[in-house]
């Protein structure tokens, strides 16, 4: 059986919509007055990469150089009923694409949680400080997630201060991490 091709997948995707048979995002309970098909061969993390992977999307929340506010919509190029080689334009306002992330952020997490193994350290290092304390509280979410924000702000900041191949000239936290022929190489100004 040969596989099936993009244009395949793109008329079954067609087709479930024109039938209003919208699948469930994986592990959602559906309501019984909710007339959905069932949830495809997909999982939280793979869907949550198609939306925040898609230009449209990006565009739509980080701008561009013409337009450098977000905008309130995302403009999706969808296929036209009956001909699906011809695009048009369908606008999602940024909100409902937002609840969309959080929702597949949730059953992303909990898909991951299911893969945990038993050698994974019990508290993850990124939550205890050089000092051996806990920067945040490993019990609360929110401090949990603020960590994570402030951890990604700190490298969005070691990358855009004028840092050669993730290194800047000025000492690092991670510097200390090198081992001999990575030091060896900073030092010749690799």
């Amino acid at each position: 059986m040969a596989p099936a091709s993009p244009f395949d997948h793109l008329t079954q995707l067609m087709q479930a919509l024109q039938h209003r048979q919208i699948p469930q995002l994986p592990g959602a309970v559906q309501e019984p007055s909710t007339p959905m098909a069932p949830a495809p061969a997909a999982d939280g993390l793979g869907l949550l990469r198609v939306i925040l992977g898609n230009p449209q999307f990006q565009q739509a929340l980080f701008g561009t150089h013409r337009a450098p506010l977000p905008s309130r919509q995302v403009s999706l190029p969808l296929p036209f009923p009956g001909a699906p080689h011809r695009a048009r334009s369908a606008q999602i306002p940024l909100g409902a694409v937002m609840n969309a992330i959080a929702t597949l952020a949730g059953q992303s997490m909990s898909e991951l949680n299911a893969e945990t193994t038993e050698d994974e350290p019990e508290v993850p290092p990124y939550l205890v400080g050089d000092d051996g304390d806990f920067l945040v509280d490993p019990a609360n979410a929110s401090d949990r997630a603020a960590l994570v924000t402030h951890l990604f702000r700190m490298s969005e900041a070691l990358q855009t201060a004028g840092t050669r191949g993730g290194r800047s000239d000025h000492p690092t936290y991670f510097e200390s991490e090198l081992d001999e022929s990575e030091e060896f190489a900073l030092g010749l100004g690799m």
